[in-house]
C-alpha cells in the first residue's frame, strides 16, 4: 500500500479537545490505518471564569482525567453497548457505506491511556480550565497539524498560538451550511449528508476547505428506535451517525488532502442556529422509520 506510507510521512497529527465520541471516532480510524498520532486532552470549561489559571500538562493516567472521560462518554457508550443497537449499528455501517465499526464499541469502552498506538497523551489540568488559560499555553513545540473534537469557539489567539493549524471536520456541505446542528439540517434540506475539512480561522466555519462532500442518507428502519423519547433521538444520531462519517470521511478523504495547494475558497454561505424542536421532529420523521 505504497500510497498510504507517502501521505504518513507527510502529516502529523495531533487530536486536540474533550475525550469525547468525536474524539474516539478519530482514534478508531487513525488506529485502522496504523496511523501514530497524540492528544491534547482538555479538561471541561469553567465558563464563568475568566482568569489566567496555572495549567500543568500531565502525561499519565489520572483520576480527573478518568472522571471527565466518564461524563463526555456516559451516553454514547450507553447506545454502543446495548448489543440490539450495536448489531444494528455493525450492519447499518456495513450495508449503507462500507464502514466497518466492529471494533468501536470496545474501543469507546477502553480508558484513552489503555489504547495502543496513540503516541502521546497530555492532559492539560488546571484548577479552573478556561479559555484564558488554555491561550496562554505555547504549542510551538508540537509538530503537525491539530485535529479539533470540541464544540468550543477557538478565538484568534489560541488558533495563532496553535500554530495556525487547527482543522476541523464540519458535519455539513460547505460553504452552502455553516453553524449549528450541520447533520441535521443537511438531512433536513438535502437528504445527504455534507462533510468538510477546513482549517480553522476566528469565524465559524470560515476557514479554508480542504475537501468537502456528499454521503447519501440512509434511514434507520428499526421500532426501538423509532420508540426513543426526543433527546434519545438526538444523542442518538451524536453519538453514532454523526461521529463515525466525520472519523471515516477524515480517514478516507481528508488526511490526503493536507497536500493540496488548491483549495477552496469559503465564501459566505448559509448559517444555520439550532434547530427547534418542530424542526428536529419533522427531521426525525426523515431519519427514524418503521422496522420493515
Amino acid at each position: 500500500n505504497h500510497h498510504n506510507l507517502i501521505i504518513m510521512d507527510y502529516v502529523k497529527i495531533n487530536l486536540i479537545g474533550h475525550d469525547n465520541v468525536l474524539m474516539r471516532s478519530y482514534i478508531y480510524f487513525l488506529k485502522e490505518m496504523k496511523y501514530d498520532f497524540s492528544i491534547v486532552l482538555l479538561p471541561i470549561f469553567h465558563k464563568k471564569n475568566k482568569k489566567l489559571n496555572k495549567i500543568t500538562p500531565i502525561t499519565k493516567s489520572n483520576s480527573l482525567e478518568s472522571y471527565y472521560s466518564k461524563i463526555n462518554l456516559k451516553i454514547p457508550r450507553t447506545f454502543w453497548n446495548d448489543q440490539k443497537i450495536n448489531n444494528l449499528l455493525l450492519n447499518y455501517f456495513e450495508k449503507n457505506y462500507e464502514i466497518n465499526v466492529n471494533g468501536y464499541k470496545d474501543l469507546l469502552s477502553k480508558d484513552l491511556r489503555d489504547i495502543s498506538q496513540i503516541n502521546n497523551i497530555e492532559f492539560l489540568y488546571a484548577k479552573k480550565f478556561n479559555i484564558t488559560s488554555l491561550e496562554d499555553i505555547n504549542f510551538s513545540s508540537y509538530e503537525g497539524m491539530f485535529l479539533n473534537t470540541s464544540s468550543f469557539i477557538y478565538t484568534d489567539k489560541l488558533i495563532q498560538n496553535l500554530n495556525n493549524n487547527i482543522y476541523h471536520v464540519h458535519p455539513g456541505y460547505l460553504p452552502e451550511l455553516k453553524g449549528a446542528d450541520g447533520i441535521f439540517w443537511s438531512i433536513k434540506n438535502y437528504k445527504k449528508i455534507g462533510m468538510s475539512l477546513f482549517k480553522m480561522n476566528k469565524n465559524i466555519d470560515e476557514g479554508d476547505i480542504y475537501f468537502r462532500k456528499y454521503f447519501d442518507f440512509f434511514s434507520f428502519q428499526n421500532d426501538n428506535l423509532l420508540s426513543l423519547n426526543f433527546q434519545d433521538k438526538y444523542n442518538f444520531i451524536l453519538s453514532t451517525l454523526d461521529p463515525i462519517l466525520r472519523g471515516f470521511f477524515f480517514k478516507k478523504y481528508g488526511i490526503q488532502s493536507f497536500k493540496k495547494l488548491d483549495l477552496i475558497d469559503n465564501y459566505s454561505g448559509n448559517y444555520y442556529t439550532f434547530m427547534t424542536k418542530g424542526e428536529l421532529g419533522k427531521t426525525f420523521q426523515t431519519i427514524f422509520k418503521k422496522s420493515i
